[in-house]
């Protein structure tokens, strides 16, 4: 029974041993992730001021590149009081803005995609840091449990291997012997005959 004993000891001390090294690496991973969230927190800031600045002058420049049709709409039209020049560069303006308000959209566009994708990843790193921690503690629990208990479990093994054998005497009955029991039992009646 010391064995047995021993062999318990040595088996909860190592089962300590696996969860402080796994509550070590958890806590590495959640510091890491930490770090990540981080990061990803600081690039989604820039990305979400940046798209906010980008939408700001889409707008503009929509309400530019209007204003702009508007007043070619006018030079062209009125050859009397406008000359080619003010046409040419009521057109040229108009294009400009045109291509700015194209290039623009093209990164607000770009912008919102990148900022939808970042949210996304802190979510899943913020699940990942919650779920990292809710583990490590429910490891402590348990390796408080284990290290604590371990002195009172090893003293309720040795208690329970003293009583052991003055238990099993009075618990268990005494075996007979076959000689003793097959002069009780020699026949079997057919209602009990195995069907």
């Amino acid at each position: 029974m010391d064995h047995r004993i021993t062999d318990i000891d040595r088996v909860i001390k190592n089962a300590i041993n696996v969860m402080e090294e796994s509550k070590y690496q958890i806590y590495e991973i959640c510091e890491s992730a930490r770090a990540e969230l981080g990061s990803l927190e600081s690039e989604l800031n820039k990305v979400l001021k940046e798209t906010l600045q980008t939408i700001d002058k889409v707008d503009r420049l929509e309400q530019e590149y209007r204003l702009a049709r508007i007043r070619l709409t006018e030079v062209s039209r009125d050859f009397d009081r406008y000359n080619e020049n003010d046409i040419k560069a009521a057109y040229d303006k108009a294009t400009q803005l045109q291509l700015d308000l194209l290039v623009y959209r093209e990164k607000e566009n770009y912008l919102k995609a990148r900022r939808d994708d970042l949210q996304k990843r802190v979510k899943i790193v913020e699940n990942s840091i919650e779920r990292a921690e809710t583990i490590g503690s429910q490891l402590n629990v348990v390796l408080e449990y284990l290290s604590g208990d371990l002195n009172q479990v090893t003293r309720i093994l040795e208690s329970a291997k003293i009583g052991s054998s003055s238990a099993s005497k009075s618990f268990w009955p005494r075996k007979k012997s076959a000689s003793a029991l097959r002069g009780k039992y020699t026949t079997v009646p057919p209602s009990l005959w195995p069907i």
